[in-house]
């Protein structure tokens, strides 16, 4: 289950990230927090997996 939600996380971020870039491109004032915002989810997604990992390490 676990698996599937960062699948989701990370395509949502994925399509935030490019619908927000092609409405900078398109010069629309929600473009840079659409971005902002696709990162902010990849960010997460790419934090919870290092922060996991780091716990199987110390297992």
């Amino acid at each position: 289950m676990a698996i599937v939600l960062r699948v989701v996380s990370a395509g949502l971020g994925i399509l935030f990230l490019v619908a927000g870039v092609a409405d900078v491109l398109r010069r629309t004032p929600w473009g840079i927090l659409g971005a902002i915002g696709g990162l902010l989810l990849l960010l997460g997604v790419v934090m919870d997996l290092r922060r996991e990992r780091r716990e199987r390490r110390r297992d």
